[in-house]
């Protein structure tokens, strides 16, 4: 009986242990994106411990959207699921270069990604990602 506590001990603390991978972890944009208006995301996220849909803690899961114009970065955000999913990102938002250039179609990428610890140093594990053009 000790002998089974023990290996499920642990097999628990490996399992707590261990990095996120995000395999099967998915993103993908929701309807039709365009400069200033709000885009949310459908995101499945695997392991389900890192969706804490509601919360920002830094172990949860999150959404950063990035855009180019000619191959330079004109706005960048980075939010929790509860946005991404329900108010989304306004593309350009209130100033970024891409509302200094007037606006424009730009090529973006959504990034899922988590911080996590891997043997003591802080980390960024990208767990699925999806490009989309936004009209300007």
């Amino acid at each position: 009986m000790k002998r089974f506590a023990f290996v499920a001990g642990v097999v628990l603390a490996l399992a707590l242990a261990t990095p996120a991978t995000g395999a099967g972890s998915s993103i993908s944009a929701n309807g039709p994106a365009a400069y200033q208006q709000p885009l949310t995301f459908t995101i499945t996220v695997v392991p389900s411990r890192l969706d804490c849909y509601g919360y920002n803690h830094k172990t949860c899961a999150r959404v950063e959207v990035l855009c180019y114009q000619a191959g330079s970065l004109v706005y960048g955000e980075a939010g929790d699921l509860e946005q991404a999913r329900e108010t989304g990102f306004v593309l350009g938002g209130g100033l970024s270069q891409w509302v200094i250039n007037g606006g424009g179609p730009a090529d973006c990428t959504a990034n899922l990604f988590v911080f996590d610890k891997v043997q003591g140093q802080q980390t960024y594990v990208l767990l699925a990602t999806t490009s989309f053009t936004a009209s300007g």
